[in-house]
């Protein structure tokens, strides 16, 4: 859907599952891409979608939380 809304394929996104907690699990993709990962590494609902730029940004915001 957000594909066919116009976003570009190459849109950064990522998947995390058990957010703040030991068991976090995160893939990172692009739009055209990321439900594959997060298949293939075995994510499942409940997740969060972060979708664009800001995922980008995620390795140089790692140490500052």
């Amino acid at each position: 859907a957000l594909l066919d809304g116009g976003l570009a394929p190459s849109t950064p996104a990522a998947v995390i599952v058990a957010a703040t907690t030991p068991q976090e699990r995160t893939v990172v993709a692009t739009l055209a891409t990321i439900a594959e990962e997060a298949a293939a590494a075995g994510l499942a609902s409940p997740a969060l979608i972060v979708v664009g730029g800001i995922v980008a940004m995620r390795a140089a915001l790692a140490g500052q939380a």
